[in-house]
Formats: C-alpha cells, structure tokens, sequence
C-alpha cells in the first residue's frame, strides 16, 4: 500500500477548481494521486463552509496567536 499522501493548499484549491469545471471526483482523485475519499471530503467541506482549507490549518493559526497574547502577558 503507498504511504498517505496529504494534500497541500494549493491542490486542494486545483481540485476544487476541477470539480467546478465539471471534471468526476474519481478523475480529479486520479490526476492528483489520491484515494477519492480524499476528494470527496474535500467536496464536502467546501460544499458545507465554503472553504477548501482543513480546520486545523485554522487551529495552527489560533493557536500561534495563543503564544502571542501569553508572551504579551508575562
């Protein structure tokens, strides 16, 4: 079995993309080597907030601005 293979913000944006344009999940899935519950999660997640960026690309962000707000404190 090959390792996982994560996508990265700009192939989820291109897969996005595809998708609109009319192309099958199971083809864009292809063209980017991935399984297609990869794309279809990613369908999904766009469909439901609009985003195609992962929560925890979000949760990075807040929780470096976290380690802001304490170093500011002490």
């Amino acid at each position: 079995m090959p390792p996982r293979r994560k996508l990265n913000e700009f192939e989820r944006g291109r897969a996005v993309e595809r998708f609109q344009d009319g192309v099958p999940k199971r083809e864009v899935a292809r063209r980017l080597h991935v399984s297609i519950s990869v794309i279809v999660r990613l369908i999904q997640r766009f469909t439901a907030t609009g985003r195609f960026r992962k929560d925890a690309d979000l949760g990075d962000q807040r929780r470096q601005l976290h380690v802001k707000i304490v170093s500011l404190n002490d």
